[in-house]
């Protein structure tokens, strides 16, 4: 469905979102791809396994030098310029990319496509691309990304773009198997009294290649900052490699049903952050994200406590080795103990679950106290599903609170910027769940197209995760598969009218109908196999 959120389509896979967004085509066609130039590149074999609850290494960086005025294709399209270069890693899971060098006029976009010519990230606008000295997208799934930069014609001239890096994935974020059977998909009823935990929690990627859990934090303005907290150890600031600027974050990666397919979306992401203030004693770091999460995501800004009350029992919502996000839970009081993890003595909390576990990948992810506040992030550990009983360590927010003689090195400036002594604090929600959808149709499909593969939970304008109740079509046959709804045209039918109903983690449903039609004229873009639709969901403004 359109989102009234967005009047723009920003999709997931392939889109017949062209009528909307016709000056850019939702994917490439065939004659297109052909044509465009491709550099190869070849990754040397992947790092060794990671130790649990440590940040988690998922790709291989390559330089690069590759430079828009000497490297790929510019054509025209009316008034636009396009400049395209498609790149290869073999055997790689995923791809992305760093850019530098940036020279672009103000309405340049930039698009990633994977190799089939596939929208899967942007359009980037030129203030996302301008707003630090380099750029890191985020991820595309496969072992080709192409992109494609669009800016007026009469700017070409002007316009300059180099890619510094390819960052080669050799874990699988997206389609493997889940990890541990132990872990506790956030969808599972056991974590409905959590939502606010989950809806705070992040999965982040620094530098192009490394992977860690973090959580937005609410301060006592109460004004909708976006302050994420994390695991020093993550290493974001530590290098040139791992820039503040480096950081994406992913929201609402989750399954859509408890225990269900590794069907997480990874569309609602941002790029981009700003270093207020990191320590060693309890292994914290903080940013400033460069933007408030868009009112679509439907974030929560968690409450905290500093006091050092030692909790009796409560959760940690994670993203174990980059999977989508599980819950696990502690019945039982912590202890407060001077922990060694990695050699780097740690004030933390020590919990034991009574259910799931963590592991690498989850750390920086928040500890949760009974009183639904954060009181610390996760900085290592030994629990795994092999070792349920092993033990977690968290550095503790009262420690972080004031442990630096700056503000670069502690919470308090940031959390209570007005210094009003206050050490506990409620969260922030940006606003009511309201799921709401829209009818939309779909003109011009390929006249010797029978399937119909529909993305209806794919999505930038709900937050997951969502279900499919029903579904039916007047003529055609449709099934569920996966995330996906495939539709299949009965013989001699070339239109038909497809009524489906949706449901959030809240409960609430919304129906809808999208009308596919044959008849009328093709939109841009060639026959690529399957289509993929993607209807959009809109929810109503957040307060």
């Amino acid at each position: 469905m359109k989102s009234f959120l967005r009047p723009s389509c920003i999709l997931l896979g392939l889109s017949l979102c062209g009528l909307v967004q016709a000056a850019s085509g939702p994917w490439l066609e065939r004659a297109q791809l052909d044509q465009i130039p491709t550099v190869r590149m070849q990754a040397s074999a992947q790092p060794a396994a990671q130790a649990p609850a440590r940040a988690l290494n998922y790709a291989q960086t390559m330089p690069l030098r590759l430079d828009s005025r000497s490297t790929g294709q510019w054509t025209q399209d009316g008034a636009d310029a396009l400049w395209r270069l498609r790149l290869e890693s073999e055997n790689a899971v995923n791809l992305s990319v760093t850019l530098g060098r940036l020279e672009l006029p103000e309405h340049a976009e930039l698009r990633l496509y994977d190799g089939a010519g596939y929208l899967w990230q942007g359009p980037f606008t030129h203030d996302a691309l301008m707003r630090h000295e380099r750029f890191w997208s985020p991820l595309v799934p496969g072992p080709s990304l192409l992109l494609e930069l669009r800016i007026p014609a009469i700017w070409q001239q002007d316009t300059s773009l180099e890619i510094q890096a390819l960052h080669h994935g050799y874990r699988d974020l997206r389609t493997t198997a889940k990890s541990g059977s132990c872990n506790i998909d956030v969808a599972c009823s056991r974590a409905d009294p959590w939502t606010d935990a989950s809806r705070a929690t992040a999965r982040i990627t620094i530098g192009g290649r490394r992977l860690c859990s973090a959580v937005l934090l609410n301060n006592t303005r109460n004004d909708g900052t976006p302050l994420l907290l994390t695991a020093r150890h993550c290493g974001i600031g530590e290098s040139d490699e791992f820039p503040p600027s480096s950081v994406v974050v992913y929201w609402n990666y989750e399954t859509s049903q408890c225990g269900g397919d590794p069907n997480g979306s990874l569309r609602q992401n941002q790029t981009g952050s700003s270093l207020l203030a990191e320590g060693a004693a309890a292994d914290f770091s903080l940013v400033r994200l460069d933007q408030a999460p868009p009112a679509a995501y439907q974030v929560y800004y968690a409450g905290w406590d500093a006091r050092g009350l030692t909790p009796t029992s409560g959760v940690s919502t994670h993203h174990p080795s980059g999977d989508e996000k599980r819950i696990s839970f502690f019945d039982e009081p912590a202890s407060a103990q001077r922990a060694n993890v990695d050699g780097q003595p740690v004030e933390s909390w020590s919990v034991r679950w009574s259910a799931g576990v963590t592991e690498a990948g989850s750390s920086g992810a928040g500890l949760w106290d009974s009183s639904h506040r954060v009181i610390g992030q996760l900085s290592g550990g030994n629990s795994s599903c092999s070792n349920p009983q092993g033990s977690d360590v968290f550095g503790r927010l009262d420690v972080a609170w004031d442990e630096g003689s700056s503000p670069a090195g502690r919470l308090q400036p940031w959390l209570d910027p007005d210094n009003n002594g206050i050490r506990a604090l409620d969260g922030l929600d940006s606003g009511a769940q309201t799921l709401a959808v829209q009818n939309d149709r779909y003109l011009g499909l390929p006249a010797d197209r029978q399937q119909v593969r529909l993305d209806v939970l794919s999505n930038d304008g709900g937050q997951w995760p969502l279900q499919v109740l029903q579904v039916e079509a007047e003529h055609g046959q449709v099934a569920f598969q996966g995330a996906d709804l495939i539709y299949t045209f009965a013989p001699g039918q070339d239109s038909d009218t497809l009524r489906y109903q949706l449901v959030n983690r809240w409960g609430e449903t919304a129906s809808a109908e999208v009308r596919l039609d044959k008849r009328q004229a093709p939109l841009r873009g060639g026959a690529l196999g399957w289509f993929v639709i993607v209807l959009l969901l809109g929810r109503r403004a957040w307060r």
